[in-house]
Protein backbone atom coordinates (compact mmCIF):
# COMPACT_ATOMS: atom_id res chain seq x y z
CA UNK A 1 0.00 0.00 0.00
CA UNK A 2 1.61 3.24 -1.22
CA UNK A 3 -1.45 5.39 -0.71
CA UNK A 4 -1.35 9.02 0.49
CA UNK A 5 2.22 9.80 -0.35
CA UNK A 6 3.60 12.30 -2.85
CA UNK A 7 5.09 9.96 -5.41
CA UNK A 8 3.77 12.01 -8.35
CA UNK A 9 4.47 11.23 -11.99
CA UNK A 10 8.14 10.45 -11.44
CA UNK A 11 7.44 7.90 -8.76
CA UNK A 12 4.59 6.40 -10.77
CA UNK A 13 6.95 6.00 -13.72
CA UNK A 14 9.40 4.07 -11.55
CA UNK A 15 6.61 1.86 -10.24
CA UNK A 16 5.47 1.27 -13.81
CA UNK A 17 8.92 0.05 -14.80
CA UNK A 18 8.93 -2.33 -11.84
CA UNK A 19 5.49 -3.71 -12.70
CA UNK A 20 6.69 -4.56 -16.19
CA UNK A 21 9.05 -7.20 -14.81
CA UNK A 22 7.47 -8.17 -11.48
CA UNK A 23 5.79 -11.59 -11.53
CA UNK A 24 4.43 -11.97 -7.99
CA UNK A 25 2.57 -8.78 -6.94
CA UNK A 26 -1.21 -9.16 -7.08
CA UNK A 27 -2.46 -5.88 -5.57
CA UNK A 28 -1.23 -2.28 -5.36
CA UNK A 29 -2.74 0.89 -3.92
CA UNK A 30 -1.57 4.23 -5.27
CA UNK A 31 -4.45 6.39 -4.09
CA UNK A 32 -3.95 10.07 -3.20
CA UNK A 33 -0.51 10.41 -4.75
CA UNK A 34 -0.80 13.37 -7.13
CA UNK A 35 -0.32 11.09 -10.11
CA UNK A 36 -1.06 12.93 -13.35
CA UNK A 37 -1.33 12.00 -17.01
CA UNK A 38 2.33 11.06 -17.43
CA UNK A 39 2.34 8.83 -14.39
CA UNK A 40 -0.90 7.17 -15.46
CA UNK A 41 0.59 6.55 -18.89
CA UNK A 42 3.57 4.77 -17.33
CA UNK A 43 1.28 2.61 -15.20
CA UNK A 44 -0.82 1.84 -18.27
CA UNK A 45 2.19 0.66 -20.26
CA UNK A 46 3.02 -1.68 -17.41
CA UNK A 47 -0.51 -3.08 -17.33
CA UNK A 48 -0.18 -4.04 -20.97
CA UNK A 49 2.52 -6.59 -20.10
CA UNK A 50 1.98 -7.41 -16.41
CA UNK A 51 0.24 -10.76 -15.98
CA UNK A 52 -0.12 -11.11 -12.19
CA UNK A 53 -1.63 -7.88 -10.84
CA UNK A 54 -5.34 -8.38 -10.15
CA UNK A 55 -6.17 -5.13 -8.32
CA UNK A 56 -4.99 -1.52 -8.68
CA UNK A 57 -6.25 1.51 -6.78
CA UNK A 58 -5.66 4.91 -8.38
CA UNK A 59 -8.37 6.69 -6.42
CA UNK A 60 -8.00 10.45 -5.86
CA UNK A 61 -5.23 11.31 -8.27
CA UNK A 62 -5.16 13.64 -11.29
CA UNK A 63 -4.95 11.33 -14.28
CA UNK A 64 -7.49 13.34 -16.33
CA UNK A 65 -8.47 12.77 -19.95
CA UNK A 66 -5.14 11.49 -21.28
CA UNK A 67 -4.51 9.28 -18.28
CA UNK A 68 -7.95 7.69 -18.57
CA UNK A 69 -7.42 7.13 -22.29
CA UNK A 70 -4.11 5.41 -21.56
CA UNK A 71 -5.77 3.21 -18.95
CA UNK A 72 -8.46 2.37 -21.49
CA UNK A 73 -5.89 1.20 -24.01
CA UNK A 74 -4.25 -1.04 -21.41
CA UNK A 75 -7.59 -2.58 -20.41
CA UNK A 76 -8.10 -3.68 -24.01
CA UNK A 77 -4.98 -5.83 -23.69
CA UNK A 78 -4.62 -6.76 -20.01
CA UNK A 79 -5.92 -10.22 -19.11
CA UNK A 80 -5.18 -10.35 -15.38
CA UNK A 81 -6.70 -7.30 -13.72
CA UNK A 82 -10.01 -7.89 -11.93
CA UNK A 83 -10.49 -4.65 -9.96
CA UNK A 84 -9.59 -1.05 -10.80
CA UNK A 85 -10.45 2.08 -8.85
CA UNK A 86 -10.39 5.37 -10.76
CA UNK A 87 -12.61 7.53 -8.56
CA UNK A 88 -11.98 11.29 -8.20
CA UNK A 89 -9.51 11.67 -11.05
CA UNK A 90 -10.93 14.54 -13.10
CA UNK A 91 -11.99 12.10 -15.83
CA UNK A 92 -14.35 13.72 -18.32
CA UNK A 93 -16.63 12.27 -21.01
CA UNK A 94 -13.82 11.67 -23.49
CA UNK A 95 -11.66 9.81 -20.98
CA UNK A 96 -14.57 7.77 -19.63
CA UNK A 97 -15.66 6.93 -23.18
CA UNK A 98 -12.21 5.41 -23.74
CA UNK A 99 -12.74 3.28 -20.65
CA UNK A 100 -16.18 2.27 -21.98
CA UNK A 101 -14.73 1.17 -25.31
CA UNK A 102 -12.16 -0.91 -23.45
CA UNK A 103 -14.87 -2.64 -21.41
CA UNK A 104 -16.36 -3.91 -24.65
CA UNK A 105 -13.19 -5.94 -25.24
CA UNK A 106 -11.97 -6.71 -21.73
CA UNK A 107 -12.95 -10.16 -20.47
CA UNK A 108 -11.39 -10.33 -17.01
CA UNK A 109 -12.33 -7.16 -15.08
CA UNK A 110 -15.07 -7.75 -12.51
CA UNK A 111 -15.19 -4.39 -10.70
CA UNK A 112 -14.58 -0.77 -11.71
CA UNK A 113 -15.09 2.50 -9.87
CA UNK A 114 -15.39 5.79 -11.73
CA UNK A 115 -17.13 7.70 -8.96
CA UNK A 116 -16.59 11.40 -8.40
CA UNK A 117 -15.48 12.33 -11.90
CA UNK A 118 -17.08 14.49 -14.63
CA UNK A 119 -18.95 11.76 -16.45
CA UNK A 120 -22.03 12.85 -18.39
CA UNK A 121 -24.48 11.32 -20.86
CA UNK A 122 -21.86 10.97 -23.62
CA UNK A 123 -19.68 8.54 -21.70
CA UNK A 124 -22.74 6.93 -20.11
CA UNK A 125 -23.60 5.93 -23.67
CA UNK A 126 -20.18 4.33 -24.18
CA UNK A 127 -20.31 2.55 -20.83
CA UNK A 128 -23.88 1.44 -21.50
CA UNK A 129 -22.91 -0.05 -24.86
CA UNK A 130 -20.10 -1.93 -23.11
CA UNK A 131 -22.51 -3.26 -20.49
CA UNK A 132 -24.62 -4.76 -23.26
CA UNK A 133 -21.81 -7.07 -24.36
CA UNK A 134 -19.45 -7.35 -21.38
CA UNK A 135 -19.88 -10.69 -19.62
CA UNK A 136 -17.49 -10.43 -16.66
CA UNK A 137 -18.15 -7.11 -14.92
CA UNK A 138 -20.21 -7.62 -11.77
CA UNK A 139 -19.84 -4.21 -10.08
CA UNK A 140 -19.66 -0.65 -11.41
CA UNK A 141 -19.60 2.58 -9.42
CA UNK A 142 -20.68 5.70 -11.32
CA UNK A 143 -21.75 7.64 -8.23
CA UNK A 144 -21.24 11.40 -7.92
CA UNK A 145 -21.07 12.15 -11.61
CA UNK A 146 -23.56 13.98 -13.85
CA UNK A 147 -25.10 11.42 -16.21
CA UNK A 148 -28.57 12.99 -15.84
CA UNK A 149 -31.81 11.62 -17.29
CA UNK A 150 -30.33 10.80 -20.68
CA UNK A 151 -27.46 8.89 -19.09
CA UNK A 152 -29.89 7.05 -16.81
CA UNK A 153 -31.94 6.06 -19.86
CA UNK A 154 -28.84 4.70 -21.62
CA UNK A 155 -27.69 2.79 -18.55
CA UNK A 156 -31.23 1.51 -18.09
CA UNK A 157 -31.33 0.18 -21.66
CA UNK A 158 -28.09 -1.67 -20.96
CA UNK A 159 -29.45 -3.16 -17.73
CA UNK A 160 -32.33 -4.64 -19.70
CA UNK A 161 -29.95 -6.96 -21.54
CA UNK A 162 -27.02 -7.29 -19.11
CA UNK A 163 -27.00 -10.52 -17.13
CA UNK A 164 -23.74 -10.35 -15.19
CA UNK A 165 -23.79 -7.04 -13.28
CA UNK A 166 -24.95 -7.52 -9.68
CA UNK A 167 -24.23 -4.04 -8.24
CA UNK A 168 -24.43 -0.50 -9.65
CA UNK A 169 -23.94 2.85 -7.94
CA UNK A 170 -25.77 5.81 -9.51
CA UNK A 171 -26.09 8.12 -6.51
CA UNK A 172 -25.75 11.90 -6.90
CA UNK A 173 -26.02 11.91 -10.69
CA UNK A 174 -28.64 14.61 -11.35
CA UNK A 175 -31.19 11.95 -12.26
CA UNK A 176 -34.71 13.35 -12.29
CA UNK A 177 -38.16 11.85 -12.90
CA UNK A 178 -37.55 10.66 -16.47
CA UNK A 179 -34.30 9.01 -15.50
CA UNK A 180 -35.93 7.35 -12.51
CA UNK A 181 -38.68 6.08 -14.80
CA UNK A 182 -36.05 4.56 -17.13
CA UNK A 183 -34.33 2.78 -14.26
CA UNK A 184 -37.68 1.42 -13.09
CA UNK A 185 -38.38 0.05 -16.55
CA UNK A 186 -34.98 -1.65 -16.53
CA UNK A 187 -35.57 -3.23 -13.12
CA UNK A 188 -38.77 -4.75 -14.43
CA UNK A 189 -36.84 -7.02 -16.80
CA UNK A 190 -33.34 -7.29 -15.30
CA UNK A 191 -32.76 -10.69 -13.71
CA UNK A 192 -29.28 -10.32 -12.22
CA UNK A 193 -28.87 -7.02 -10.34
CA UNK A 194 -29.04 -7.45 -6.56
CA UNK A 195 -28.04 -3.94 -5.44
CA UNK A 196 -28.66 -0.44 -6.82
CA UNK A 197 -27.86 2.93 -5.25
CA UNK A 198 -29.82 6.00 -6.39
CA UNK A 199 -29.11 8.19 -3.37
CA UNK A 200 -29.19 11.98 -3.74
CA UNK A 201 -31.06 12.26 -7.02
CA UNK A 202 -34.46 13.80 -7.74
CA UNK A 203 -36.47 10.96 -9.23
CA UNK A 204 -39.75 12.39 -7.87
CA UNK A 205 -43.13 10.68 -7.90
CA UNK A 206 -42.88 9.44 -11.48
CA UNK A 207 -39.51 7.79 -10.91
CA UNK A 208 -40.52 6.34 -7.56
CA UNK A 209 -43.74 4.96 -9.02
CA UNK A 210 -41.87 3.28 -11.87
CA UNK A 211 -39.43 1.68 -9.45
CA UNK A 212 -42.28 0.60 -7.14
CA UNK A 213 -44.03 -1.12 -10.01
CA UNK A 214 -40.77 -2.84 -10.95
CA UNK A 215 -40.32 -4.19 -7.44
CA UNK A 216 -43.66 -5.99 -7.74
CA UNK A 217 -42.17 -8.10 -10.53
CA UNK A 218 -38.47 -8.14 -9.67
CA UNK A 219 -37.56 -11.06 -7.40
CA UNK A 220 -33.78 -10.70 -7.55
CA UNK A 221 -33.00 -7.25 -6.12
CA UNK A 222 -32.10 -7.40 -2.42
CA UNK A 223 -30.89 -3.83 -1.81
CA UNK A 224 -32.04 -0.44 -3.13
CA UNK A 225 -31.22 2.99 -1.73
CA UNK A 226 -33.37 6.01 -2.55
CA UNK A 227 -32.32 8.31 0.28
CA UNK A 228 -32.49 12.02 -0.51
CA UNK A 229 -34.84 11.88 -3.47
Amino acid sequence: DLGTNLIGDLGASSIGEALKVNSTLTSISLESNEIGEKGASSISEALKVNSTLTSIDLFYNEIGLMGASSIGESLKINTALKKIYLGINNIDDVGASSIGKALKLNSTLTSISLMGNIIGALSASSIGEAMKVNSTLTSIDLGSNCIGDKGAFLIGEALKVNFTLTSIELGYNRINAEGGFSIGQALTVNKKLTSIDLVGNQIGDKGASSISQALKKNSILTSISLIGN
